[in-house]
């Protein structure tokens, strides 16, 4: 904790004793001011830490502002997936979603019992809070200002994990000058469930004009479950709640310097899992109980920025932690039991994870009125993680003959550290129509799981097949292992402006991704103990690496009204981190080579006034180069394969959405009719690379929303329908031997909206 003190205070320092000049603040978004009404919004990024238009960066961005997500009726982060070309999602109900982006993520099937670093990178005000585990947290989407979801390799400036790409959402700023309040209220329903309902508020207030602002939102939410659970003759039993809020405190004392101090509390209280066991239209769930969640977590951001002349200094803070708690009918464990310990009865796990990071980026940002400019900086991140749990059994042998009813106790840590530095050169050409940079970042990352003398598991059962029954650092004869790497990444990009519409650009980046451990109780299970080297090769697995090259154009079109972007890319992915199985259990290891190609297209077009039209597609091939290893055996020689050729889960090869906004001025006393839809299709995917079975195709998802409401100068009312079709496709089969489990979308949900400002 001292470490992390003095870092922030140096940082903090080192911004606060320069000089102040002119600066916009880099959470501002600009509007296009022209005579011409038709002409699109013009909004403002920071992908690359400048305040630049989206349409001339030469990276493929899709964003979203706050308001564009409220008029959408964007509920969680599904809803974002299904409005993004590239992005797909392992989704399994709220808090516990997977992001890929054009085919990269993790390829751990089993997520809620192995950790591994993620593939793509999540921000909330610039604070990574991207976890070790499947688990992500779900964001609060209430009072945004925009989310950027940046495809492609960004080791420069999001440094390493960010090897898909990155996802940053950005709340919303306090109004220095004047009093904003917004309500916002639902009240819906979807098939087999009860009534949703939802309410959110937001209040700015200008606590000294012109200077200092403070921006708080809530929301209270409780959605109905949907599927029934006939074991425990209960219904709806996938039912979530929430409460949250969020805060920004934004203080400008000049033109040049901007503090800006925010965060966020949730608490969800989630029920069972979203899935179901037998027929999707009948959403029936055959698992016995309980299956319970308490989901916290907690975010604080402090940016310092501040402008010296022609350089930009920025310095920010951040501290996340999240705490995740289950309790739930374990079917791996009660397979166990009785197949692998040949006892009767089932098995019920309590599992605690609890994950916290620290973190501090500084920047240098010059502003040269010269043809070379530069963006570097520092960033260090110190994480903790701890993965608790114990399960019980019904066995009575098993309490016969051990004298407990404990199946299993873990208690493990993970200690991470991180310190990167990164550096890019921007050179301007040709009147600044040709733009070349290039780049890079140098990491050492360095990840921990100690042990001490005090057991680390305990498994009784261990005994039957000759097995100590508690696992301590005796035991292993070692006091903890390291997962270690230092990289350096390199990025270019070339940019050229063909005309003041037209922008096109082609870009080269390297990505990698630190390597982790697998679990030491695996490996005693499947005969492998500590001191041989089959263990040390396979307690730990390395890091994984891509080169991803994209070209691309955008273009205005229609004297501004409309907006083209295509873009074409292709990504080598080599010593991918996948998930394979060990005698009979589940194992991360180093193991396959993938090839990515793919092309994305985005277009919006204002055909006229009142009307907007929009639609994104993306098509990808994402399969291995290679055969990929899926079962070992005892002495680690694979013995089962999946061909070269074969696609990388979860993927889809396909994915877009179309959809308009139209709107008739005063059409019903005084008042805009408003009338929106938006149509989706996510293509099959591959479930996942299983034992005898690489042909369990998932089926596509075809989602068709619509709304119609009316809105005044400050409030507006919807009726709407998410899943008009009500298309229910599993999203994950989990497959586990005692019980199928298919995770579902949420079927069709129609309800009311309503928003004012008070």
């Amino acid at each position: 904790m001292d470490r992390r003190i003095l870092i922030a205070g140096v940082a903090t320092a080192f911004a606060l004793t320069s000089h102040p000049s002119i600066a916009q603040d880099a959470e501002d978004a600009g509007v296009a001011t022209t005579a011409d009404n038709r002409i699109l919004e013009e909004i403002i990024v920071t992908a690359r830490f400048r305040d630049e238009s989206v349409d001339d960066v030469g990276q493929t961005i899709n964003l979203y502002t706050g308001e564009e997500l409220r008029r959408r009726g964007v509920i969680d982060f599904d809803d974002i997936v299904r409005m993004t070309p590239g992005l797909d999602s392992l989704s399994r109900g709220p808090g516990r979603n997977l992001p890929y982006i054009r085919g990269i993520s993790s390829q751990n099937a089993n997520g809620d019992f192995f950790n591994q670093p993620s593939a793509n990178t999540i921000f909330f005000d610039e604070v990574p809070i991207t976890l070790l585990t499947i688990n992500q947290t779900e964001v609060p989407l209430m009072d945004l200002g925009r989310v950027e979801v940046i495809k492609g390799s960004q080791p420069t400036y999001f440094g390493e994990g960010s090897v898909g790409g990155s996802i940053r959402f950005f709340s919303q700023n306090p109004n220095l000058n004047e009093v904003e309040t917004r309500l916002g209220t639902e009240l819906s329903s979807t098939r087999g469930g009860d009534l949703n309902f939802s309410v959110d508020a937001s209040l700015g207030i200008p606590i000294v004009q012109d200077t200092l602002g403070l921006r708080v939102s809530a929301i209270l939410e409780d959605r109905s479950g949907f599927i029934d659970n006939l074991i425990e003759d209960a219904d709806d039993v996938n039912g979530y709640e929430r409460s949250g809020f969020t805060a920004v405190l934004l203080f400008e004392p000049s033109e040049s310097l901007t503090w800006r101090l925010s965060g966020f509390y949730q608490d969800q209280d989630i029920g069972s899992e979203q899935a179901a066991s037998l027929d999707l239209d009948d959403l029936k769930l055959t698992v016995p109980g309980p299956d319970e969640r308490k989901d916290e977590s907690v975010l604080i951001a402090n940016k310092i920025r501040l402008d010296v002349q022609q350089f930009t200094i920025e310095s920010v803070t951040g501290y996340f932690r999240r705490t995740f708690d289950r309790s739930y009918y374990d079917t791996f464990n009660t397979n166990n039991l009785n197949n692998l310990f040949m006892l009767p009865g089932t098995v019920v796990s309590n599992s605690f994870q609890r994950d916290e990071t620290f973190s501090q980026e500084l920047r240098l940002i010059t502003s040269f009125d010269a043809p070379i400019n530069f963006v570097g900086g520092f960033y260090y991140t110190d994480s903790d993680a701890n993965a608790r749990g114990f399960a019980t059994t019904d066995s009575f042998l098993h309490t016969v003959i051990f004298g407990t009813d404990t199946f299993f106790g873990s208690d493990f840590f993970i200690e991470g550290e991180q310190l990167s530095v990164f550096a890019e050169i921007q050179l301007s050409l040709l009147d600044d129509r040709l733009r070349l940079s290039f780049g890079g970042r140098y990491f050492d990352q360095e990840y921990v799981q100690p042990y001490d003398e005090e057991p680390i598991a305990i498994v009784p059962a261990f005994a039957l097949v000759g097995i100590p029954s508690e696992v301590d650092a005796n035991f292993l004869g070692v006091d903890e292992i390291r997962a270690d790497v230092d990289e350096i990444l390199l990025r270019g990009q070339i940019e050229f402006d063909l005309s003041d519409e037209t922008l096109i650009y082609a870009s080269v980046a390297e990505g990698a991704r630190n390597g982790l451990f697998n679990s030491g109780a695996t490996l005693f299970l499947g005969g492998v103990f500590p001191g041989t080297p089959l263990f040390d090769e396979l307690i730990a697995f390395e890091p994984d690496f891509t080169l991803t090259y994209e070209a691309g154009i955008k273009t205005a079109l229609a004297d501004g009204a409309a907006q083209l972007s295509l873009a074409a890319f292709y990504t080598d992915w080599r010593d991918m981190q996948t998930n394979l199985r060990f005698v009979s259990f589940n194992l991360t290891n180093n193991v396959g080579d993938a090839d990515i190609l793919g092309v994305e297209a985005e277009f919006n077009w204002r055909l006229a006034e009142n009307l907007e039209v929009y639609a994104a597609i993306n098509y990808q091939d994402a399969d291995f180069s290679e055969d990929v290893p899926l079962l070992f055996d005892m002495n680690a020689v694979p013995t089962e394969f999946a061909p070269k050729g074969t696609r990388i889960p979860q993927v889809s090869n396909h994915s877009g959405s179309i959809g308009f906004e139209w709107r008739q001025p005063g059409a019903l006393m005084g008042h805009d009719l408003v009338l929106g839809g938006s149509y989706s299709r996510t293509g099959r995917r591959l479930n996942n690379l299983e034992l005898g079975d690489l042909d369990h195709w998932l089926p596509a998802l075809d989602l068709i929303s619509v709304q119609v409401g009316l809105e005044g100068s400050n409030w507006s009312l919807f009726l709407f329908a998410h899943n008009l079709s009500d298309d229910v496709g599993a999203t994950f089969d989990i497959g586990e031997s005692l019980y199928d489990l298919q995770f579902i979308n949420r079927p069709r949900t129609i309800g009311l909206r309503l928003q004012a400002g008070l």
